[in-house]
């Protein structure tokens, strides 16, 4: 929540908004289509979206070729200490607590 929170505070607002209308338009234009049972503007739709696929598919496929992973030694290099608290109902339970006292 608090990343969100820094994002949209940071002026991206207006970015995502925009997004959200062009998304939304494409899914009246389909929405319509369907209702109409336009055989037509759904071929074309579908096509667009099998064909942005297959682009996005080729990127990744070539992407991972050029991407060398890194050996497992170059992990082992670092140790690293410490610990993690995760939020559940136990910590949750510990703050009241503490709260009360």
């Amino acid at each position: 929540k608090q990343w969100y929170q820094r994002r949209v505070r940071g002026g991206n607002n207006q970015a995502v908004l925009e997004a959200l209308d062009e998304f939304t338009e494409g899914l009246q234009v389909l929405r319509k289509a369907i209702i109409q049972k336009d055989s037509q503007s759904l071929l074309g739709i579908f096509s667009r979206a099998q064909s942005a696929r297959q682009h996005f598919s080729s990127l990744l496929e070539s992407r991972k070729q050029r991407v060398k992973p890194l050996p497992d030694t170059a992990m082992a290099r670092s140790v690293f200490s410490g610990s993690v608290l995760v939020e559940g109902e136990d910590t949750k339970k510990k703050k009241k607590k503490k709260k009360k006292k």
